[in-house]
């Protein structure tokens, strides 16, 4: 724009070797017209709404797409350029990759087999263990709890997972992009745990009952009061629904 192409072209490979995320950067005049760009050929932006939306003063985020380049879920940052006098001369645009986003849901497992969900703005998935169905765009807004998070609210409900699979669901409202991350744990996992709870609590009780008996009726009586305590905790344990 006020620097010549080949200076600010250094600035912003520059700006991308030190974040790798950026797939693409580029500088739009005030007719829409790609100045500089960091690969590939220059084109015309104009009518492209985050040219627009930049050029009316505004950082615009567009909505995740899938890159032709990358394959994965991919955003779009514009913002206004501006000369001395504050006057709007150009845009700015960048196009973030995801790809670490998928890199972390990946690599995170919540107990043994839960997961991670990650949702834009409108439901659909931008990051979920079987990649097919972020490339396949698929939405899992009519979930309740993909409505609440999307509406800013995060907390935690027992639901069906997006893999079809009673869980307990967590989940939290990225404020800024308008986004949600949801965990999953099985409900088998959950009821695995407090299992194993009662299993503990039976064999504490076996071995006092042991104990009492061979520490006669008198120490039997001062051990009989825990464990009617502890029997009394089974059953309000048995009666959790989980």
């Amino acid at each position: 724009i006020a620097m010549d192409a080949d200076r600010t072209k250094s600035l912003l490979l520059a700006a991308q070797q030190k974040n790798t995320q950026y797939e693409l950067l580029y500088v739009i005049d005030a007719a829409g017209n790609q100045t500089v760009r960091t690969s590939g050929k220059l084109g015309n932006r104009a009518d492209r709404d985050y040219f627009k939306e930049a050029m009316s003063g505004k950082t615009f985020f567009t909505d995740v797409y899938i890159s032709a380049t990358t394959n994965s879920p991919t955003l779009t940052i514009s913002t206004p350029v501006k000369d001395g006098s504050g006057k709007i001369i150009g845009v700015l645009g960048v196009d973030i990759s995801l790809k670490t986003v998928w890199d972390t849901v990946e690599h995170t497992v919540i107990g043994s087999s839960g997961y991670i969900d990650v949702v834009d703005n409108k439901g659909n998935l931008i990051a979920h263990p079987d990649k097919q169905r972020v490339l396949q765009k698929d939405t899992v807004a009519d979930r309740s709890y993909v409505q609440a998070v999307l509406q800013g609210t995060p907390g935690h409900q027992t639901a069906m997972s997006t893999t079809g699979e009673e869980s307990l669901v967590s989940f939290a409202p990225l404020e800024k992009y308008h986004w949600g991350v949801i965990t999953y744990l099985p409900k088998r996992e959950m009821q695995a745990a407090y299992n194993h709870v009662l299993w503990s609590i039976f064999f504490i009780i076996l071995a006092a009952v042991a104990l009492a008996g061979i520490c006669g009726l008198y120490t039997a009586g001062a051990i009989t009061k825990p464990l009617q305590v502890m029997v009394g905790m089974c059953r309000e344990l048995a009666a959790v629904d989980f």
